[in-house]
């Protein structure tokens, strides 16, 4: 559900371009466990938008609370439907493509006593005026061993120890 919407085709005329016509977010406030070689979507932070114009762009902006296993070095994928969006320039030998990187919380065995908060954001241009779901996968740099856990630390040492939350926003932005 937007948070806002203009829903009049006259008055979204006469705005100018870069206005912003709708907004919409997803919170994800449980926690999920990642590990493995491949990339995996993080389920709860899929977030859709209808856009009102093809000419339209869309904002997103990404803020995930990461909790990681020694050396895990998370790598993420921004996906608009099954599209990467945007992916980094790789160079030869490189290990992985990614559209961003998590935050390595450290170098030895507390790694897992820590969480960590990676932003990202994007300007993209779907060219749709159809339902358009984003989302992100992340991937513990294909390291079978290696665990990454969204919003929070992979080991809990004490009670005093909180949980994080995790947004996506999505703007629509007059083309």
């Amino acid at each position: 559900m937007p948070l806002t919407k203009l829903n009049s085709a006259s008055v979204i005329e006469r705005l100018p371009v870069g206005s912003v016509l709708q907004t919409v977010q997803t919170s994800f406030t449980n926690t999920a466990t990642y590990s493995g070689t491949a990339f995996q979507t993080i389920t709860d932070l899929n977030t859709t938008i209808t856009p009102t114009s093809s000419s339209s762009k869309i904002l997103i902006m990404v803020n995930i609370s990461q909790g990681e296993s020694q050396d895990a070095f998370p790598a993420y994928l921004l996906k608009r439907g099954n599209t990467t969006v945007q992916i980094a320039d790789t160079y030869s030998g490189s290990p992985i493509e990614a559209t961003f990187f998590g935050v390595r919380t450290g170098n030895d065995v507390r790694d897992q006593y820590l969480q960590a908060p990676v932003n990202y954001q994007f300007l993209d241009s779907p060219n749709t005026t159809n339902a358009t779901i984003y989302s992100v996968q992340v991937s513990p740099m294909r390291v079978s061993s290696k665990t990454i856990v969204i919003n929070q630390m992979t080991t809990m040492g004490d009670a005093n120890q909180g949980r994080g939350c995790s947004t996506m926003i999505l703007m629509e932005i007059k083309g």
